[in-house]
């Protein structure tokens, strides 16, 4: 039994391994959320978000939770770096 676990595990971390990234901007804009309104509710400047948009700065763990509630989505499937990152 304890192999079934295991293999639905590894499973699990594949199946999440497959889910699409998504870039901050577009998480925003996914739940129709302007940059002034999502920094309010993020409780942080509106250039904080827009440096964490562009990937110049990024957030910390207790503003990754915040964001991850307000635009709905799993850490996983949110992807911090910025656009031209190669």
């Amino acid at each position: 039994m304890a192999k079934n676990k295991e293999k639905e595990s590894v499973l699990a971390m594949v199946e999440k391994s497959k889910l699409p990234k998504l870039t901050l901007i577009a998480a925003r804009k996914n739940v129709g959320l302007t940059q002034v309104n999502a920094a309010k509710m993020l409780k942080v400047s509106v250039t904080t978000l827009k440096n964490w948009e562009k990937g110049a700065t990024y957030p910390n763990q207790p503003e990754i939770e915040r964001i991850c509630h307000l635009y709905n989505v799993c850490y996983d499937c949110l992807n911090f770096l910025p656009k031209n990152f190669a």
